[in-house]
C-alpha cells in the first residue's frame, strides 16, 4: 500500500472465505438477496458511470456517450437468469446486466473482513466500505480512476482489469462534467469527427493486464484507472475500499480559499479575467517548479488538450467574450489586481507586498496542501520528498505516483476555481483562449 503499486495476493485470507463454497450457486445469492435496490441494463458491454447532477451536466447537458439505463427492485433472480440468457444470445438480442451494492448482513459472514489485517497494519485506514459486484457476459467497466484504496477479492468465476498508472494519458473528462474520473478513449473518441479532429493519434496506452481467478485479491492504489471485464458466466467479487490520504488533498486545497483578486471583482469583468489568468499561470508555475513540468505545457496539454479539445463542440470551447480577446491575445498588458491582504492568513502580513507577490503565496500554499509534504491530512505516504518523475537518482513508481496525482488534482482544483470565477458554462472556452494559448511566457 505504501508503494502505491498493484499487487495480486494469491493464497490470503480471501482465498479461506466461505463465500468461495456457498456463492457458486446462485439460488443462495437469490435467497440471501431477494430484491437489488440497482440493476444496470446497457444494449452494449461497456458501462459508462456518469453523475447526472455535475454542473456541466446540468448547465450544459453533456454526459457521457454511451448511457446506461437503471433498475430499481429487481428481483436477484432476474438478474441471474439475464445474465445465463444474455452468454446465451447473440446480435441484437443481448443486454448487458451488472449490480452493484453494499455488501448485505446477510452475505457479510461468508465474506469476512475483519480477518484480513486491514486495520492492523493500516491504522490510518478509515471510511471503509464493502461492496459486492454481480455480472456476466463480458460486462465492462469503463476505464476510470476511483480515490480510494480499493481490495478487489475474486469470489465466483473471473475478471480481467486492465490498470493504468496516474501518470499515463488517458483524456479523463473533465473536472465537472458527469462521467469525471472516467476516460473519454472508448466513449467520445469512438465518434469519428471527435477522432479526426485528435488527428487519429488517441488511444489507451499498454495497460498492465491481470486475470482475477477465484479466492485471489488484487489491490488497486488510488489514482490507478482501471477498466474491468466480467467473464461470461456469472461473476461475484468483493471489493473493500477505504478513504485514502490523496482524497482528502482537494479538499484540503479548497481551504486555502481564493487571492482577494478573484474574490473581489465582479463577474463578468476584465479584472475577473485577468486575476484567473494570473492565478492559473501562479498555479501551474508553482507546480512545475517541484515536477519539472513547465507551466504552460501543464495547462495547454494536460489541461486543454487532454480533457477538453476532444469534446469542443459539447462545450461550447468557442463561445468567448469579445472583451477576453483584449486580455488574452499575445502581448495583452496584465493589470495587477490590488494589494489586498489575504483572509484567514495567520503570520503573514502582506498588505503592503507587490501584489504579484500575493498570487504565488496563495499558489504555494494550494500546492503544499496537494501532497504528503505540508497537507494537514494524515498521510501513509513514505517519508522523504517527493521530487521529480525522471530524476535519473531517484525514479521510481511510488515517487511518480505522487507527482501525477499532485499533477491531476492541480488540474482539477484549476478547472474548480475557473467555473467560480467565470462559470462552469466558459470553462472550457477560458481555457482554450486564456489558460493554455497565451499564458505569459515564464522567465
Amino acid at each position: 500500500v505504501a508503494e502505491r503499486t498493484p499487487r495480486v495476493l494469491v493464497g490470503g485470507p480471501g482465498s479461506e472465505w466461505p463465500a468461495l463454497r456457498r456463492w457458486g450457486d446462485s439460488s443462495y445469492l437469490e435467497e440471501r438477496l431477494g430484491v437489488l435496490d440497482s440493476v444496470y441494463h446497457n444494449t452494449a458491454p461497456t458501462f459508462v458511470w456518469e453523475n447526472p447532477d455535475r454542473e456541466m451536466g446540468v448547465r450544459l447537458g453533456v454526459g457521457a456517450r454511451a448511457p446506461h439505463t437503471l433498475r430499481d427492485a429487481v428481483p436477484a433472480r432476474d438478474l441471474f437468469s439475464g445474465i445465463t440468457s444474455c452468454a446465451n444470445a447473440s446480435g441484437s438480442a443481448v443486454e448487458y446486466l451488472y449490480s452493484t451494492l453494499q455488501l448485505p448482513p446477510s452475505l457479510a459472514g461468508d465474506a469476512p473482513i475483519s480477518g484480513m489485517g486491514l486495520a492492523e497494519h493500516h491504522p490510518v485506514a478509515r471510511g471503509v466500505q464493502t461492496n459486492l459486484w454481480l455480472g456476466g457476459c463480458g460486462s465492462t467497466a469503463h476505464p476510470h480512476f476511483d480515490v480510494s484504496h480499493n481490495f478487489h477479492v475474486q469470489v465466483v468465476g473471473r475478471k480481467t482489469f486492465e490498470l493504468w498508472p496516474p501518470w499515463a494519458r488517458l483524456h479523463m473528462y473533465p473536472f465537472a462534467h458527469p462521467a469525471d474520473r472516467q476516460s473519454m478513449i472508448g466513449d467520445v473518441v469512438d465518434n469519428a469527427t471527435a477522432f479526426a479532429n485528435s488527428g487519429g493519434q488517441v488511444y489507451l496506452p499498454t495497460p498492465v493486464v491481470v486475470k482475477l481467478a477465484p479466492g485471489e485479491m488484487l489491490y488497486i492504489p488510488p489514482f490507478w484507472a482501471h477498466r474491468v471485464t466480467a467473464g461470461q458466466s456469472l461473476t461475484a467479487s468483493v471489493s473493500i475500499w477505504w478513504d485514502s490520504p490523496e482524497g482528502d488533498w482537494f479538499n484540503a486545497a479548497c481551504r486555502v480559499g481564493l487571492p482577494p483578486g478573484l474574490m473581489r471583482s465582479q463577474p463578468g469583468s476584465q479584472h475577473r479575467i485577468e486575476s484567473l489568468v494570473l492565478y492559473v499561470h501562479a498555479l501551474a508555475k508553482a507546480l512545475g517548479a517541484q515536477d519539472g513540468a513547465s507551466a504552460r505545457d501543464l495547462v495547454r496539454h494536460y489541461l486543454y488538450d487532454d480533457r477538453y479539445s476532444l469534446i469542443e463542440a459539447d462545450l461550447r470551447c468557442k463561445d468567448v467574450p469579445m472583451n477576453w480577446q483584449d486580455v488574452c491575445s499575445p502581448g495583452a498588458k496584465h493589470a495587477q489586481p490590488p494589494s489586498l491582504s489575504p483572509p484567514n492568513w495567520p503570520g503573514r502580513d502582506v498588505a503592503n507586498e507587490a501584489s504579484s507577490d500575493a498570487w504565488a503565496h496563495y499558489a504555494q500554499q494550494v500546492i503544499r496542501a496537494l501532497g504528503p509534504e505540508g497537507t494537514t491530512a494524515q498521510t501513509d505516504a513514505p517519508p522523504g520528498k517527493v521530487m521529480a518523475s525522471g530524476s535519473p537518482s531517484h525514479r521510481n513508481t511510488t515517487i511518480e505516483h505522487y507527482v501525477a496525482v499532485r499533477r491531476t488534482l492541480l488540474i482539477d482544483y484549476m478547472e474548480h476555481v475557473a467555473g467560480y470565477a467565470v462559470g462552469v458554462a466558459r470553462v472550457c472556452a477560458f481555457f482554450r483562449v486564456c489558460g493554455g494559448l497565451h499564458l505569459p511566457e515564464e522567465k
